[in-house]
């Protein structure tokens, strides 16, 4: 079906997200260039961000004095923990759509984060910034592709690369293209009407969810992780499959449920009600 939350970066409208930025970027000068980096720090026992802020201080300043105009996009556990040092003048304000500033980057940084797929859609340049590769590679693994950017493993080389494209540069053309046709190639700003279309029964019959009789499917994302919300979720289900005309049908990850057994037995107490 595509991915619908890539349907903005294909949309003919400018991004509504810029408009809500400061003047900074909005009036600036140079490239838009958004810095957007996987999780790296640990959760300590206490629950508290373990997070090296100023490594990505690092970053941001390096992009920003190469000419640039700079975004952070905080990932989820740092947002709050960056929101109170000095990244904050960079981050992306949370009621914002990431997609919908995204379509309006001159260039994105990033390191591992999957969003650089979705941004082969915009194509425009990708930095790749990783300094850990080593010890990222084997602690968590990569996936085993041709990275359609610049690659940089110190902050010198990403100084050099962000420069490069400021000057105009673009070496990656044809890597792009080659790897947005493997990975893309279902993403033309439609996805979310197939994907509704997909819930709702109106759609190629390999698609459609078996309801049975004329009962209609409901498509749920759960993570089943122990708690009110799993517990609120199962008296939806059951009264949803009781008492309406619907069946409800729930995504879950695979491998999040085989490594946490307090998950499974949430699943579990699901019984038939999905």
């Amino acid at each position: 079906t595509g991915s619908p939350r890539n349907d903005a970066l294909q949309s003919p409208q400018p991004g509504a997200g810029v408009l809500g930025l400061d003047d900074r970027i909005r009036s600036g000068e140079g490239p838009l260039v958004i810095y957007i980096p996987t999780w790296r720090g640990t959760l300590g026992d206490d629950g508290q961000i373990q997070y090296d802020v100023d490594a990505d201080l690092r970053v941001l300043k390096t992009i920003e004095s190469s000419g640039c105009r700079v975004l952070y996009s905080a990932h989820r556990f740092v947002y709050e923990y960056a929101r109170d040092s000095e990244l904050s003048r960079y981050l992306i304000p949370k009621h914002l759509d990431l997609y919908e500033v995204l379509k309006d980057a001159d260039a994105v940084v990033t390191d591992y984060s999957s969003v650089f797929v979705d941004f082969l859609i915009v194509d425009k340049p990708i930095i790749f910034y990783f300094p850990d590769i080593d010890r990222y590679e084997s602690e968590r693994g990569l996936y085993n592709l041709t990275l359609p950017g610049a690659t940089c493993r110190s902050i010198d080389e990403l100084k050099i690369q962000v420069s490069a494209v400021v000057a105009g540069a673009d070496d990656f053309v044809e890597e792009r293209t080659k790897l947005a046709s493997q990975l893309t190639s279902s993403e033309d700003g439609n996805a979310a009407v197939r994907v509704l279309r997909w819930i709702m029964g109106d759609a190629d019959e390999q698609l459609v969810l078996d309801a049975g009789s004329d009962a209609k499917p409901v498509l749920f994302r759960h993570s089943f992780i122990p708690n009110g919300i799993a517990s609120s979720f199962r008296a939806l289900a059951k009264g949803l499959s009781a008492e309406t005309e619907v069946v409800p049908h729930v995504l879950v990850d695979r491998g999040s449920l085989l490594s946490d057994v307090g998950r499974r037995e949430q699943l579990a107490l699901l019984g038939d009600s999905a």
